[in-house]
Order: C-alpha cells, then sequence, then structure tokens
C-alpha cells in the first residue's frame, strides 16, 4: 500500500467503506512505520567503493526518509558523496539533513557528522562542528571493511 492523496469531500458526498479504507485507514498504516515496508534502493557511491550495504527509504507525501549501511572495499579516493533515491527539493541544497557515523573497524574508533544536500541528487558529509568533508583522510584514513551510515530525512522536488 502506498500514501494516497486525501481526497476532498463535498457536502451531501455518500462516503463509503472502500473511500474510507482508501484516505483514512490506508493513509494511517502508512504514516505508522511499522505496518508498510521501506523501499530498497541501490546508491551510486562516489570517491568509494561498497561491499555490503543495506539503503532503504520511506516516502511520505514530499518527505523521504533514507537509512544506509555501507561497508567500503576499498580506499576513498575523493569527497565522499552518495546518490538519494529521490531528487531533493533545491530548498534542502546545502543543507544539514541529518547525521552520518564512520567507523575505522582497524582502529575500533568510531567519528561522527552530518550528512548534507551537496546537489539535488546527493549527499555530502563532514565532521561535526567543523566544515572539513568526508575525503579520503579525514576523519580518518578510509579503508576496506570501514563502515558509513547515515540517516537523513528531506523534503522531495
Amino acid at each position: 500500500m502506498a500514501w494516497t492523496s486525501p481526497r476532498s469531500w463535498v457536502a451531501g458526498e455518500v462516503v463509503t467503506a472502500a473511500l474510507m479504507n482508501t484516505h483514512l485507514r490506508d493513509n494511517l498504516l502508512e504514516l505508522n512505520s511499522t505496518a508498510s515496508a521501506w523501499t530498497a534502493y541501490t546508491p551510486s557511491y562516489n570517491g568509494f567503493t561498497v561491499g555490503a550495504s543495506t539503503a532503504v527509504y520511506k516516502q511520505i507525501g514530499k518527505t523521504v526518509h533514507v537509512l544506509v549501511n555501507a561497508e567500503l572495499s576499498s580506499a576513498v579516493t575523493a569527497s565522499m558523496r552518495v546518490s538519494l533515491p529521490v531528487t531533493t527539493s533545491a530548498n534542502m541544497l546545502n543543507g544539514v539533513v541529518g547525521s552520518c557515523f564512520g567507523q575505522d573497524t582497524s582502529a575500533g574508533a568510531f567519528y561522527t557528522g552530518v550528512a548534507y544536500c551537496a546537489t539535488t541528487g546527493t549527499l555530502g558529509f563532514i565532521s561535526n562542528g567543523t566544515t572539513a568533508p568526508w575525503v579520503n583522510a579525514s576523519p580518518f584514513t578510509w579503508a576496506a571493511t570501514d563502515q558509513l551510515r547515515f540517516m537523513v530525512t528531506y523534503e522531495a522536488a
């Protein structure tokens, strides 16, 4: 089931069970994340390659929630960018839309940062309290088996 734009009712209209189920019950179930599944997607990764990953999103109206857990299969070669499943509104450009987490598995160290809309179709990542982008040696030297995780919420175009 998917979100259905709510109906505009008119005076004197006969309300049927089918209309109530579509415009009330089904939409309420869609808002409940435990009642409806998230949609898997395959992001494009720029500046690094990924082995095992899980990427899912859920769109409700113009609000999009995205969750990605990715294990790198190579070192990072450029600024880390990840594609989004749904194009963002131009209002979101350069705006912080969520948090990110990097794990240096060889050192057992964890790093947090923020995810921002680098373009209307991709995310970039920076360390908390700085403007330093996550690249090959920031916030640590990325290598195979390191982890990138993020959850973001943004407005769709």
